[in-house]
């Protein structure tokens, strides 16, 4: 028997390994994976799938890229294979990452990588830990405690970063739980009415 399920990618389409951001869970094929041995098979499809993509975002905006947990993959290797595409198509990018807490900041150093890949006050970091308090404001990296959800209501994001999301200059990307994107979708659409689909990018499991 073989069993399939799909994963997002952290490393680049320029790396010669592929590196995969998964949570071990008790069950299932996460928890097979853990146990693999050196020699053991596994396979994988030589093609990508999937329409999380920036081509169909406009030039010239501002976008922010929303990643729960482990969800945070795609946009790590979003930023590192298409760095000349991100500077030609955006004024800024905001990564929000989304944790429960300060120990599940696994990527750290990729991100400081990430940053030094564009100018200075293009990319921005905003690290949201849930369940512990905790506060580091640098310019560009932000570690705050907090749930996404209280931030974008109350505008403390915005105010953080000196940015104000409206519908002409912001677009979002989402990946995580299928709660918690219904839940943003929501918010952004009745606050600042920005429309799934049209400005609003989800990627769900």
């Amino acid at each position: 028997m073989i069993l399939f399920k799909e994963y997002s990618i952290v490393s680049s389409n320029k790396d010669k390994l592929l590196e995969f951001y998964i949570y071990n869970r008790k069950q299932g094929l996460s928890n097979l994976l853990f146990h693999l041995n050196v020699n053991d098979i596994i396979y994988n499809s030589c093609n990508a799938y999937g329409d999380f993509l920036i081509d169909n975002i406009p030039k010239n905006n501002i976008l922010w890229m929303i990643g729960a947990g482990t969800a945070i993959a795609p946009f790590l290797s979003i930023l590192t294979s298409n760095r000349k595409l991100i500077l030609f198509k955006f004024k800024k990018i905001i990564l929000v990452n989304l944790v429960r807490y300060y120990s599940d900041l696994n990527y750290k150093n990729r991100i400081f990588y990430i940053k030094n890949l564009y100018p200075k006050n293009f990319f921005i970091c905003i690290n949201i830990v849930s369940r512990e308090h905790i506060e580091y404001h640098n310019y560009d990296f932000f570690i705050i405690s907090g749930r996404i959800y209280s931030l974008l209501l109350n505008g403390y994001l915005e105010n953080l970063i000196n940015v104000q999301i409206n519908n002409k200059s912001n677009y979002f990307m989402i990946c995580g739980n299928i709660v918690m994107i219904d839940n943003i979708c929501l918010l952004l659409k009745n606050k600042f009415n920005l429309i799934r689909g049209q400005h609003i990018f989800v990627e769900g499991y």
